[in-house]
């Protein structure tokens, strides 16, 4: 079968890879499609690179970019020049046989994503973590027991996929979401429900060696992904990480380990900040108790100025029940808020929060 790679950068490079070592016999790479590249790509074979106009309507295409809401727009441009056929290379890594297959196992099939589509969607359902890492724009750190309520997350799963026809991405995370004692009914029920969405575990990856079997037989069995982020901790055990996915065939990325680890305290109690203004959750849409909003950030805010006695803004969290268009929805998340003025750039190293958990850890004065 002839694909086209829609991307030419380097996860476009890497599907190319990956379809040349290992499913040749049956799928060939004809073109890319590149807004800002022209001539050919890819030294052992060259590939034209060529403008979507020159494309055939017919061909599979394969959208190799990952951020969501660009391969939104790309779903969208490629509909409405009359394509069918679109998937999204997810740039995993699994455990390839003979009787894997590059579109079922490596893409995502976009043709039932409908006509209002959540790019990106982040679920909590357990709120602490084992690792407590300062600067967590979640606030995980301040929560010390609390875990959400079953029912009331699938709840909430519902009324989103009555708003919108499909979300492209939804993050199960928290906290560490390998925590909750009901991770396999979450993996069993957000499945049945989202049945278009690609579907990522978020996690450190520090509970994963000890992960009963069924718990991994369960993800792999209904096509969830596990994200791993590799903090030093996890780092140190990777290599058992790894094993244990590879062993229940358990698809999985890393975000790679980076011995300066730089960190950011995402807050400033200040609208007028000397820190430079940053979103570092732009497009991360959460969910929880009811509510929508822009970032987590701004949905655990409360727990912050709890905590701290701090009084910054929670404007712009909206209740699921009264948004009955999802295409206004979407242009209301796109919007800042006030607490938007307070998100910075203020690096630091990476580290853990101690048993005295400080304002500094996640915010500065002005």
């Amino acid at each position: 079968m002839d694909l086209i790679l829609y991307g030419a950068g380097k996860e476009g490079k890497n599907a190319n890879d990956i379809i040349n070592n290992f499913y040749q016999e049956k799928y060939d790479v004809q073109m890319f499609i590149d807004s800002n590249k022209e001539g050919e790509y890819c030294n052992k074979k060259n590939i034209n690179v060529k403008d979507i106009e020159s494309v055939n309507k017919n061909n599979t295409i394969i959208i190799t970019i990952g951020d969501m809401y660009t391969v939104v727009d790309l779903y969208f441009l490629l509909r409405s020049k009359g394509f069918q056929k679109i998937y999204w290379f997810l740039g995993l890594t699994l455990n390839r046989t003979q009787d894997s297959d590059f579109l079922k196992d490596e893409c995502w099939d976009m043709s039932q994503w409908g006509d209002c589509i959540l790019p990106h969607m982040e679920l909590h359902i357990v709120d602490k973590c084992n690792l407590k890492c300062k600067g967590c724009t979640h606030f995980s750190p301040l929560f010390e027991s609390e875990e959400a309520k079953f029912d009331d997350v699938i709840r909430d799963v519902q009324k989103v996929s009555k708003i919108f026809s499909s979300v492209a991405r939804l993050d199960i995370l928290g906290g560490e979401p390998f925590l909750s004692k009901d991770l396999i009914k979450y993996v069993i029920e957000i499945r049945k429900i989202m049945l278009t969405a690609s579907i990522d575990i978020f996690t450190n990856g520090l509970l994963i060696p000890s992960l009963p079997d069924d718990v991994l037989d369960c993800i792999r069995e209904n096509n969830i992904f596990i994200s791993i982020t590799e903090y030093k901790p996890t780092h140190a055990m990777i290599d058992k990480i790894i094993s244990r996915l590879t062993q229940f065939n358990v698809k999985y990325k890393i975000v790679p380990y980076d011995k300066r680890q730089i960190f950011n305290k995402p807050i400033s109690i200040s609208e007028n900040s000397k820190y430079p203004n940053l979103c570092i959750s732009n497009g991360c849409v959460t969910v929880a108790n009811g509510t929508i909003s822009r970032c987590p950030t701004l949905m655990y805010i409360d727990k912050f100025n709890e905590v701290f006695n701090t009084k910054l803004p929670n404007d712009g969290i909206m209740k699921l029940d009264e948004c009955s268009s999802g295409y206004e929805l979407l242009e209301k998340l796109k919007q800042e808020v006030p607490l938007c003025k307070h998100c910075i750039q203020c690096d630091m190293e990476w580290g853990v929060c101690g048993t005295d958990i400080k304002f500094e850890d996640f915010a500065v004065e002005d």
